[in-house]
């Protein structure tokens, strides 16, 4: 863990023993899901699988954290959450991660031909899964992904470390 935090992880080198606690609390706590038991029986998983769609002349690229198929045969999309909330606040904080999440599962049906049967976020701090599928695909894309390449969306809070992305804040 330590020589992925290294490798990975884009922090000062005082920060590092917390970020390698952080990880290893957050795989802790993963382990602990019934997502992980559910993976170790799984016929097949893809981790950060990587898509291009093109909705109306919009092009939107990314990677799916996990892309899996269940031993019952139920394809399911994940994306892992970090966000340190309590149990209460999870289904508020899903909501906010709709839209990210209808872009995946546009990618996945329609980029990679998988028909989803679900779309979770996996919520690791209080260790919570989410089911998404419905809410997420309520979200009309074609404005959303308009609104991705125009760059329309404000950070959702102030950054409190260097980001690779600080370049484009000005922009959002």
């Amino acid at each position: 863990i330590e020589r992925l935090v290294g490798r990975h992880c884009r922090i000062r080198p005082s920060e590092r023993p917390s970020a390698i606690e952080r990880v290893v609390a957050l795989t802790t706590q993963l382990r602990a899901m019934p997502l992980a038991a559910e993976l170790a029986l799984a016929k097949k998983a893809l981790r950060e699988v990587p898509f291009v769609i093109d909705p109306k002349g919009v092009t939107v690229t990314g990677k799916i954290a996990l892309l899996y198929k269940d031993a019952g045969g139920q394809r399911t999309l994940v994306d892992y959450k970090t966000d340190r909330i309590g149990p209460e606040d999870v289904a508020k904080h899903a909501l906010g991660h709709r839209y990210q999440l209808r872009v995946y599962i546009e990618a996945a049906e329609n980029f990679l031909g998988v028909n989803l049967d679900r779309a979770f976020l996996a919520f690791l701090n209080p260790g919570i899964l989410q089911n998404m599928l419905g809410e997420a695909r309520a979200v009309e894309l074609l404005p959303l992904v308009e609104g991705i390449h125009n760059r329309c969306f404000a950070p959702l809070s102030p950054c409190s470390r260097p980001c690779p992305f600080a370049g484009a804040c000005g922009k959002l």
